[in-house]
């Protein structure tokens, strides 16, 4: 799958972002933003969520932190390009 940066022919970079842009494609990179920071904050455990609950300027930064990862993997696995059926599986399973 081809990323916008990669698209050197003009007609082929006007076809990409038509679908780039269309209505399901921005909806489906909405649902990928919020699986992979639900994925980064789901990571931790019980009782470390505790712990972190305890110290509330702490539990902070964690969240900012775990959603910055949040952020890599979105401009890693969806921003620029066209998702597919199944994009879900493989925001979530990246390697398999």
């Amino acid at each position: 799958m081809k990323r916008l940066i990669e698209i050197n022919d003009e007609l082929e970079r006007a076809v990409f972002l038509s679908v780039y842009h269309s209505r399901q494609q921005q909806q489906w990179r909405l649902l990928a933003r919020w699986v992979l920071m639900l994925k980064h904050v789901l990571r931790v455990s019980s009782n470390r969520l505790i712990f972190l609950s305890l110290l509330l300027p702490g539990l902070l930064v964690w969240f900012f932190i775990y959603l910055k990862g949040a952020r890599a993997d979105y401009n890693l696995l969806v921003h620029e390009q066209i998702l597919e059926k199944g994009f879900i599986r493989k925001l979530i399973w990246p390697n398999v």
